[in-house]
């Protein structure tokens, strides 16, 4: 079971999982393909330790790039905003959504043109919460304010 899933209280309920991205992942995917090929053309040229060196650079850099979100999770719950991160090592950072001030949402060309961007949350008492490049955080950003608003927080008191 997830983090998230584990620190729900009695009555509170995730509303959204957010998600990676497709392009962050075929990356990874982009690298292990590109690296095992190579490897295939090494040992077909008999350099059997130039295969295996770029078979396993190619599987530690699939690694290295999907490592990052598959140990991230964000939600928004109907009390709060949740990101965590590690696996091992776990670092969180919660809002609480009757606290939220401001969220912002921010998409360059290729996030409009990709579907991805970053929310960040400026909470009172100074609590800023700055997520990674999401996937279509045009929802993300009006499933929060429609969770802002149910929990009775003013909508348009803040930058939404």
């Amino acid at each position: 079971m997830s983090y998230i899933q584990d620190s729900l209280s009695e009555n509170e309920k995730i509303i959204y999982w957010a998600h990676f991205n497709w392009l962050w992942k075929a990356r990874a995917w982009a690298a292990l393909a590109i690296l095992l090929a190579g490897a295939a053309f090494a040992y077909h040229l008999d350099r059997h330790q130039v295969a295996i060196a770029l078979a396993a650079l190619g599987v530690l850099a699939f690694v290295a790039l999907m490592l990052p979100i598959w140990t991230k999770e964000i939600a928004i719950t109907n009390q709060r905003l949740i990101y965590k991160r590690g696996i091992i090592a776990r670092s969180t950072k919660e809002v609480q959504l009757r606290a939220v001030e401001e969220a912002s949402l921010n998409q360059d060309v290729m996030g409009r043109v990709f579907g991805y961007g970053t929310i960040s949350v400026h909470g009172t008492g100074g609590e800023d919460l700055s997520l990674p490049p999401l996937a279509d955080p045009v929802e993300i950003r009006r499933i929060l304010e429609g969770a802002m608003a149910k929990v009775g927080h003013v909508v348009g008191a803040g930058k939404l």
